[in-house]
């Protein structure tokens, strides 16, 4: 939520600064030149003002057409720049304040304190929510609504009608992206509907529609609607490119090689990740330039380089740690796991697994444990150690149970416990056992075929 600095060397022309002024500029132009004058550009300020001064001296304009335009619309900008402005900083201090409080009184705040209606607070909400939807997506679902609880109800005269559609638009789309992430798949499309129309109803920003089609894709991809998923992905990446921003083009490449590794195509994938690896920015988002190198690192094990993943995976180690991130650590070694195993490194791929393991049942986190115990299972089946697979496929049951697992992934479990106990666990069944774990995540209702 960092502020971007006062530029000396501004690079804005007259030209987008006087289109900006008489209202002409549009959706990305329209938020890059607003941002930067707040950031207190020197030069664009000192140019605004000037055009302000010469209307209040009645000195004539330049075109008896150009000026009144010019005028009416500095002097609105004016009074809702120093609102916002002021509004900015004040929104800071009160975001601080209000992360000191547990969630149960800071929805009693939001609720009955007008004092967080303005439209700068509830954009610092979306943004600490974005976030959090890597290490907590509860946590984000429920700052997205607490940003929406506040834009239902902002007074629209300060902003603008449509600024504020836009905002009500953007909240319901970070509670779409974190419903999905939580598995609440009708939910997600639901938020992301009406997001869709409030949208459509604003001031058409593109950024705002490269950002809803991003979650899109990534609700129609949880689905398993790969042909419409790859379509989103890519109109949003094509928006981000031309807007001139790749580190966003970059976060959408990345969701379409996660469509194409669904469909199959790893050539593909490999194809968006390693673009991806040259437009996404560390320092604007530490999570998912993260991400980028995981996601590639598994691609390079699930083609067959597990030398090279395991390269990977040691480069970006003490990132992870200096994250503080628990949920991407433990993914992390989940992935040392499987690599280690392509590379027969058995006992301690054992231990990367078992490890992965005691952490995501730690977290409450029952589906990423019953996909890692398979992996476990694996690395035990493959050196032969068939008592190793019957001890993992008993105490994985035991977890699910104390963690409330539904039946019907309990009762799947069971076929693959049968099966340890047979001894006739296979690479086949463990991926099938794999695929439906994952798809069990977001249909918890969902049988399992045996």
């Amino acid at each position: 939520m960092s502020d971007p600095s006062p530029r000396e060397d501004c690079l804005i022309p007259a030209g987008d600064l006087l289109r900006f002024a008489a209202g002409e500029a549009r959706g990305a132009d329209r938020r890059r030149i607003l941002e930067h004058v707040l950031a207190g550009c020197p030069r664009c300020r000192e140019s605004l003002d000037a055009l302000r001064e010469l209307r209040h001296d009645g000195t004539p304009p330049a075109t008896d057409s150009e000026l009144p335009s010019i005028s009416g619309i500095l002097a609105g900008l004016g009074a809702r720049a120093a609102r916002i402005e002021r509004e900015r900083g004040e929104a800071r201090s009160l975001l601080r304040d209000f992360a000191r409080h547990p969630v149960a009184r800071q929805w009693t705040l939001v609720r009955n304190s007008r004092r967080f209606d303005t439209w700068s607070f509830a954009a610092g909400l979306i943004d600490a929510s974005f976030e959090a939807i890597y290490d907590d997506p509860r946590r984000a679902r429920e700052l997205a609504d607490m940003a929406l609880e506040i834009a239902g109800r902002l007074d629209p005269g300060p902003y603008g009608d449509r600024a504020v559609l836009d905002l009500r638009g953007r909240a319901l789309g970070h509670v779409g992206n974190a419903r999905r992430a939580l598995g609440d798949l009708a939910g997600a499309e639901s938020c992301l509907r009406q997001a869709r129309t409030l949208l459509d109803e604003g001031t058409g920003d593109p950024l705002d529609d490269a950002e809803l089609l991003y979650y899109e894709a990534s609700l129609l991809r949880a689905r398993r609607e790969l042909d419409l998923a790859l379509r989103k992905a890519r109109r949003s990446a094509r928006i981000y490119r031309e807007l001139g921003d790749r580190h966003l083009e970059g976060r959408s490449r990345v969701n379409e090689g996660a469509i194409q590794i669904l469909r199959g195509n790893l050539d593909q994938a490999g194809k968006c990740y390693r673009e991806a690896l040259e437009m996404v920015e560390e320092e604007r988002d530490r999570h998912l330039f993260l991400a980028v190198r995981h996601n590639f690192a598994w691609w390079l094990m699930e083609t067959g380089d597990g030398a090279a993943a395991l390269e990977q995976v040691d480069r970006f180690r003490a990132d992870y740690q200096s994250l503080g991130d628990r949920s991407a650590q433990l993914r992390l070694r989940w992935l040392e796991g499987r690599v280690l195993n392509r590379l027969a490194r058995t006992d301690e791929a054992a231990a990367a697994l078992t490890e992965a393991i005691d952490g995501f049942a730690e977290a409450e986190l029952p589906y990423e444990v019953a996909n890692t115990s398979l992996d476990l299972a694996l690395v035990y089946a493959e050196a032969n150690r068939f008592a190793d697979v019957r001890r993992v496929a008993a105490e994985t049951l035991v977890l699910f149970r104390s963690l409330g697992v539904e039946r019907e992934a309990i009762a799947a479990w069971l076929v693959f416990q049968q099966a340890a106990e047979a001894e006739a666990v296979t690479l086949a069944l463990i991926e099938r056992l794999a695929r439906y774990y994952a798809e069990a995540k977001l249909r918890p209702d969902l049988a399992f075929e045996a």
